[in-house]
């Protein structure tokens, strides 16, 4: 715990800090001074006041961490030990379960680590109340430097009226994340590494059977060694779920199996969330959350949600390498509000493609009014086509209320028919076909359009 310290700051200073964005780096001294009040020890027969029981033993006779308030914005700020990167596979899961009874209160997590002391990068945060509940968190971190040899956490709790207050429980390290809150990439990431790194003991299986690590799809390296870790149906796709074979296993045992720690929900998903703003509006997963549609589009539970109070929430895929004519994307949509469909327009969900090499973004799709008009599952499909570079697709919305009850969901997200065509298993194309060198064929409409698989096609000389 950090004592209280003479010097404080000003009310707006105190809030400006707390809503500053994730990745923001303040020096120690926002982190170990200034501090108004303590994190103290409490049990609920002291006061009727504050949560009547704890997280660990769920009754009155239990302990927990409060922080109250005697002015606007006060601060309480805590520091944990240092933990070897080494002792824990290179990497820390710090879990904690939170008590926040208003919206009017913010906690923070800022990463420290020992090549850079000085400072400390904030890795989450949350301005939501938890819904009358203990809601369990977890964080993943890892070193922002190779020369790091431990990592540790501030955790810094802001109080913007001096009548609400913040309980913390059960805080833990752990080697492993089953289900991070801070989805990557608004937590850091290994060095050099730009896609999320789900945890080294999921895997991916082949379409040849091999057994690879699941951070090694959509890297653009055919580690399969028949390139199924880096086709389409991977890298451009969102489906969440553990890597079983389904077929054989029963959706209760899968259940059972994900409850109890052996497979995470969301391997599947290679898709990436961040959130800008003075909200908590950001794409979650629904078994995070409890808001939005109960079940997906196909009666499962796990899905994407867009929901929160004020902000910009992001979801990127990963890397797509280009896509060929047939290309198009499939997902279902979900769209819920308690206000009138004609104030929901400006709020409407967004999709992009993102060229990667020039940062330019190139809008696809638009959720319109016949999306927004009620609460049902709904497919859309977009028409993607021949993108002959390096591409993301976005989802993209924003909630300028911080009151707003606005959800976006989406489910089961697929990119269809967007691999090179195959070769023509006869040697021979029908009439309205021409035949490539490498026996593959292609309409004659897309003759000399510039768009190159294998470039005979675009040659001044024909072969048929």
């Amino acid at each position: 715990m950090i004592d209280q310290s003479r010097d404080q700051l000003s009310s707006s200073r105190s809030a400006y800090l707390a809503a500053s964005p994730n990745g923001t780096a303040l020096t120690v001294l926002y982190l170990t001074d200034y501090a108004d009040q303590i994190w103290h020890v409490f049990t609920p027969r002291q006061s009727t006041s504050f949560v009547q029981y704890d997280n660990t033993i769920r009754n009155q006779y239990g302990h927990y961490l409060l922080l109250t308030a005697t002015d606007p914005s006060d601060r309480g700020m805590m520091v944990t030990e240092k933990y070897n990167l080494a002792e824990n596979g290179g990497k820390i899961c710090l879990s904690f379960a939170v008590y926040k009874p208003s919206a009017q209160s913010v906690l923070e997590v800022y990463q420290g680590e020992s090549f850079n002391e000085t400072h400390g990068t904030k890795i989450w945060s949350i301005t939501r109340t938890t819904n009358g509940r203990w809601e369990t968190f977890e964080i993943l971190a890892y070193p922002l430097q190779n020369s790091s040899v431990d990592l540790f956490f501030y955790l810094v709790g802001t109080l913007n009226d001096k009548s609400t207050y913040l309980g913390l429980d059960d805080v833990t390290i752990k080697q492993t994340c089953s289900n991070p809150s801070n989805v990557l990439p608004t937590s850091t990431l290994p060095p050099g590494v730009t896609t999320p790194t789900p945890d080294p003991n999921l895997y991916f299986i082949c379409k040849n059977g091999r057994r690879i690590s699941a951070d090694l799809t959509c890297n653009y390296v055919d580690n399969c060694n028949d390139d199924s870790d880096e086709s389409y149906t991977v890298c451009g796709s969102c489906k969440s779920g553990p890597f079983l074979n389904c077929s054989s296993v029963s959706s209760v045992a899968i259940r059972f199996l994900i409850f109890a720690g052996y497979f995470t929900q969301h391997n599947l998903c290679r898709y990436t969330f961040s959130q800008q703003g003075f909200g908590d509006f950001a794409f979650r997963f629904r078994d995070t959350v409890n808001v939005g549609p109960r079940t997906g589009s196909d009666g499962d539970v796990n899905f994407l949600v867009a929901s929160g109070h004020g902000g910009t929430a992001y979801l990127y895929s990963p890397l797509i390498h280009q896509s060929y004519l047939s290309c198009y994307f499939s997902f279902y949509y979900y769209f819920a509000s308690a206000e009138p469909t004609n104030n929901i327009s400006s709020t409407a969900m967004k999709l992009y493609i993102k060229r990667t090499d020039l940062g330019s973004f190139v809008l696809l799709w638009e959720s319109s009014v016949q999306y927004l008009s009620n609460a049902s599952w709904r497919q859309v499909t977009v028409p993607v086509r021949r993108v002959r570079h390096p591409f993301k697709l976005l989802f993209f919305s924003s909630q300028s209320s911080s009151t707003s009850t606005k959800v976006h969901a989406i489910d089961d997200v697929r990119m269809r028919s967007c691999e090179p065509p195959t070769p023509s298993s006869s040697g021979s194309c029908s009439s309205s076909y021409l035949r490539c060198g490498n026996n593959v064929c292609v309409l004659r409409r897309y003759m000399c359009d510039f768009e190159v698989g294998e470039r005979s096609v675009e040659k001044k000389v024909l072969y048929s």
